[in-house]
């Protein structure tokens, strides 16, 4: 019983991505909410377009930084997600990390460059970025689908990427000691 896949990276700017039953990425954006009223504007944002044929995937909050912020969205999300009808997966943001760049503290221009290797694209930004990803995990490790050799294929350039980085260091490294 394939759903509608949406997925979201909270936050007062919250990426957005939908993916069709084909598990093929639709649309990706950033909505921008008001400070005093997000978790108010998000709920009116996906009781607006989520139906009962979806499944909503999320980042679970990370660290200390704004979590009452966070809580207060990840609530907006699971009440909408009741009215609706439609389930919502919790996703560990290491996991998200390290299936998108097979390394889980990846930084945010790594889940950017693994995006635009993927999906294709100029315009990115880390929150479209994060939410494809989480997306894509939720398809892959939840919802049971088959990786693609895309797949491979970009943790195949990050590896390619950090290794010239990692390079770089030891022999800036090496030279200064020299």
């Amino acid at each position: 019983n394939k759903k509608i896949l949406v997925a979201l990276d909270l936050g007062t700017k919250t990426g957005i991505a939908t993916f069709g039953l084909d598990g093929q990425l639709i649309k990706r954006y950033t909505a921008q909410f008001d400070r005093d009223s997000q978790a108010q504007n998000l709920f009116n944002l996906l009781r607006g377009f989520l139906t009962p044929n979806m499944i909503v995937a999320w980042e679970e909050p990370f660290g200390k930084y704004g979590q009452h912020v966070m809580q207060r969205l990840v609530g907006a999300v699971q009440c909408a997600c009741e009215l609706i009808g439609c389930d919502d997966v919790p996703m560990n943001v290491v996991t998200i990390k390290k299936h998108a760049t097979g390394y889980g503290l990846a930084s945010k221009d790594h889940m950017i460059i693994a995006a635009k290797t993927k999906w294709g694209g100029e315009e990115w930004d880390e929150h479209q970025a994060d939410a494809c990803w989480i997306g894509q995990a939720a398809q892959e490790l939840v919802l049971d689908t088959q990786p693609t050799k895309e797949n491979d294929d970009v943790k195949r350039v990050l590896i390619n990427m950090l290794a010239e980085i990692c390079g770089s260091l030891i022999f800036a490294t090496l030279f200064w000691f020299v």
